[in-house]
């Protein structure tokens, strides 16, 4: 086989879960940011509509960390 890179070591993926939380911390930021700009333009459907977005994307990184953090911590004997 020619085209092989060997690494020379492996993290298993440890930072990701660091990675995930920024991204949330950021779409949160965002969405808070909209739900703010909708208030101020006077736009009271958009607002509404907004805010269960915020508590989805919250939801759904609760769902994350249940369902995804321990494989980060156990690793397979591969």
């Amino acid at each position: 086989i020619q085209d092989v890179y060997q690494t020379t070591y492996e993290t298993c993926g440890q930072y990701w879960p660091h990675i995930h939380n920024y991204i949330v911390i950021a779409i949160v930021l965002m969405q808070v940011t909209m739900i703010g700009l909708f208030g101020l333009k006077s736009k009271p459907t958009a607002t509404i509509l907004t805010i269960p977005l915020l508590v989805l994307t919250l939801l759904f990184n609760e769902y994350c960390k249940i369902c995804f953090r321990p494989t980060f911590y156990r690793y397979s004997v591969q």
